[in-house]
């Protein structure tokens, strides 16, 4: 008994000691906890706050798809003055082409030349029949309701520049030009592939005659015939 009591002390320091680790132990966990926590807290914050950002912010919209487009056409042209030439008739085969891009498949913007081939007219100017002949050229719109698939219609509109110059067989010739106010056309490719389309188109025009002639005079002329299409 007197040993027993005689380390009761020292027992009961050690007994102390133990526990005393044992707080700091558990202390050092409950504060690593807080540490993550705090961590945990802050990463969902921020993955929180970007979120905010990005439903805030309207997306970028799509780029419009932008295509090169050409068409070399040929047909038939009948043209119609008033005048200056003694209300004259001019037959004509044009051949001519268009070059520009077709924006998000469903319009086309670009330029137009024509020129006419083995053309003739019937006029008291030339004693009889002339031989003549037309070039055109000018911008234009044509717009596609159905997109760019396999049967494509299409309406468009241009005005330019036209001039025609013309001679008989004798002596008599001459020229005049003038702005073309407006041309109407439509039409109907039909795809051969993925890139060519084939198809036919009819057109009419109003052009003012004013340089190199005495009076000013409207021309008025139709075109029909068929065009190739190159859309890559």
């Amino acid at each position: 008994m007197p040993i027993a009591t005689k380390n009761k002390p020292a027992r009961l320091i050690v007994v102390r000691r133990v526990r005393g680790r044992q707080k700091r132990h558990l202390a050092g966990f409950l504060l690593q906890c807080l540490r993550w926590r705090s961590v945990c807290i802050a990463v969902f914050a921020i993955s929180a706050a970007g979120e905010a950002r990005a439903d805030g912010v309207p997306p970028e919209p799509a780029p419009v798809p932008v295509k090169f487009e050409a068409a070399l056409r040929v047909g038939l042209g009948l043209t119609f003055d008033t005048g200056y030439l003694n209300s004259t008739s001019f037959v004509a085969m044009p051949l001519g082409g268009d070059v520009g891009i077709r924006i998000d498949g469903g319009t086309f913007v670009g330029a137009f030349f024509q020129y006419s081939l083995f053309g003739s007219r019937r006029s008291a100017f030339c004693n009889g029949t002339c031989s003549s002949n037309t070039g055109e050229a000018g911008v234009e719109v044509l717009w596609h309701p159905l997109g760019n698939g396999g049967m494509d219609p299409w309406l468009g509109l241009g005005t330019g520049y036209e001039w025609t110059t013309f001679a008989d067989s004798v002596s008599a010739s001459g020229s005049s030009s003038g702005w073309e106010i407006f041309c109407v056309q439509f039409g109907v490719d039909f795809a051969l592939g993925s890139v060519m389309k084939v198809g036919p188109y009819a057109s009419f025009s109003v052009t003012e005659y004013v340089w190199n002639v005495s009076t000013p005079f409207a021309s008025y002329g139709v075109s029909f015939g068929a065009r190739l299409v190159i859309l890559p």
